[in-house]
């Protein structure tokens, strides 16, 4: 595999997204963030193909491969993703092998290999309800916040 490069993709939807890949062999990359906003349900990890358009950008194709892991993701706030329990929250998350990302300001991705012990849900409540305590956020996080992933 290669080095991560940006690559600005174009969806059937007509959106286009940009972010890190890693090219797997011609035509076939593996994403290295989770394009929003478009009506194909592609995730960090997965393998994609794409096509390169006459303007120098790629068009998506096809998922090839999904990625190996579970994917959620959580309205969080961004009070709580500057605080040291996030930090807390992170190292947790990374030691058991996890990837997040903050594609929107005070929302939270997490991609956790499948089959993991690690219980996103349980580690992100207790590090909120440490912050609530702290009064760094308003509320602990309660499950009308948490979007459908």
């Amino acid at each position: 595999m290669s080095e991560p490069e940006s690559m600005d993709i174009a969806f059937e939807d007509g959106l286009r997204s940009e972010g890190p890949v890693t090219c797997v062999s011609p035509g076939l990359v593996r994403l290295g963030w989770t394009p929003l906003f478009t009506e194909i349900e592609a995730y960090f990890g997965d393998v994609v193909e794409v096509e390169r358009t006459t303007d120098g950008s790629h068009r998506f194709v096809r998922i090839v491969e999904r990625g190996s892991f579970a994917h959620e993701g959580w309205v969080v706030g961004p009070a709580f993703l500057g605080s040291d329990y996030f930090k807390a929250f992170v190292i947790a998350l990374e030691a058991a092998g996890g990837v997040w990302e903050v594609p929107v300001n005070g929302y939270l991705l997490t991609h956790v290999p499948v089959g993991s012990t690690f219980d996103v849900d349980e580690q992100l409540y207790r590090e909120r309800v440490r912050a609530y305590q702290a009064g760094i956020v308003d509320t602990p996080q309660s499950e009308h916040e948490r979007p459908q992933s």
